[in-house]
């Protein structure tokens, strides 16, 4: 496993990421920075005062869900947008079906 450093300089600042030629460590290592991520980012938002943020994703979270549904994909009330993604396909696989009901979604809310 390869752990790229981030890149934090300029207007466009990119965090770092992970490589690895054995599939069932990019998984796990996959699976695991997913949970950190969802575990941790309603506390970062709360932190900032963005629930407001939160809550003004809402819909396009709703949206994407119900497109998804219809598309046959098992989606929870409420699901973020990582579970949504997650719903169609796990970390590494094409997930063309979530990209497409996402943008769907937000053409749908004019955004």
């Amino acid at each position: 496993m390869t752990v790229h450093d981030p890149d934090l300089r300029g207007d466009e600042p990119r965090f770092g990421g992970f490589s690895s030629q054995d599939k069932a460590s990019f998984d796990a290592v996959g699976e695991a920075e997913l949970d950190c991520v969802e575990e941790f980012y309603n506390h970062v938002l709360a932190g900032w005062g963005m629930r407001s943020a939160y809550a003004a994703a809402q819909p396009l979270l709703a949206a994407t869900a119900d497109c998804l549904a219809m598309r046959g994909y098992a989606v929870a009330p409420g699901a973020t947008r990582v579970e949504l993604a997650l719903a169609v396909g796990n970390p590494g696989t094409p997930i063309p079906d979530f990209y497409a009901c996402e943008a769907e979604a937000s053409a749908k809310l004019g955004r």
